[in-house]
């Protein structure tokens, strides 16, 4: 698997399946992402969306460990 910069497309491909396989939803396509100057309100909830989707897991993880 390559992460080199020339291969963007591919990039964010396997970074948004990964966040797709994680329970994030997909809110932008790669297409979005490869133009020049990505919708910065769209790209800005993406990772709003994603930061709420980690803290939530960390949370219920943390609920989990405890009640353990």
């Amino acid at each position: 698997m390559s992460y080199g910069a020339g291969e963007r497309e591919k990039n964010l491909d396997t970074a948004f399946r990964a966040a797709t396989g994680l329970g994030i939803p997909q809110l932008l396509d790669v297409e979005d992402m490869l133009i020049a100057t990505p919708d910065k309100f769209s790209v800005m909830t993406y990772l709003r969306c994603a930061i709420t989707h980690a803290t939530q897991r960390d949370a219920t993880q943390r609920t989990h460990l405890t009640n353990s």
